[in-house]
């Protein structure tokens, strides 16, 4: 009896994993390492980050998700499992991501694209307005590859603007679940 609630417990498990779609935007100093699950698959995107601060930052949260091995991947164009890169948009399931590295993104005349999460990473030279015209966000996101002195302008920024702002060196990890629509 006891093996068959063991293994009746397992394989609720391995559904729940199965049907699973999560992000994560780890705190790893003056690095980019962001984690795409979707089902059992999964996608890792990072800068120049060691293997060790890797482990560090993330292997937790792997284990937890039952992943074991971790594609990494370029943002370039990809259409996978739940999963879309086309720069500077991600998507993981209904999740719309602008990711913002350089303030090329801004400029141009090209009409606003509505996203739920903006990610600013690699201190790029801009100002929160000046995304929200371009890509209107419901939250951003402020990976530790930005400078203090820019964090602390972006988060005024949002203050002033009434935007929710999540600081993954102030606050941890910022991590969003497909059914536990946290934003």
């Amino acid at each position: 009896v006891l093996l068959l609630v063991l293994g009746a417990g397992r394989l609720v498990r391995s559904l729940e994993q199965m049907e699973q779609g999560q992000l994560a935007v780890y705190h790893v100093n003056k690095h980019t390492l962001v984690d795409f699950f979707a089902g059992r698959n999964a996608w890792s995107l990072a800068d120049s980050v060691s293997a060790k601060q890797v482990l560090f930052a993330a292997q937790a949260n792997r284990w937890a998700a039952g992943i074991g091995r971790v594609d990494s991947f370029s943002p370039e164009a990809m259409n996978t499992a739940g999963m879309y890169c086309r720069p500077p948009f991600m998507g993981l399931f209904n999740l719309k991501i602008a990711l913002i590295d350089d303030a090329r993104w801004l400029r141009g005349q090209t009409p606003a694209v509505p996203v739920d999460v903006l990610l600013i990473c690699q201190n790029p030279l801009l100002d929160i307005s000046a995304c929200q015209r371009r890509f209107p966000a419901r939250q951003i996101i402020l990976d530790a590859s930005n400078s203090w002195k820019n964090t602390r302008r972006w988060k005024a920024e949002c203050d002033a603007l009434g935007l929710p702002c999540h600081d993954v060196r102030e606050k941890g990890a910022w991590v969003w679940a497909k059914n536990n629509h946290n934003l």
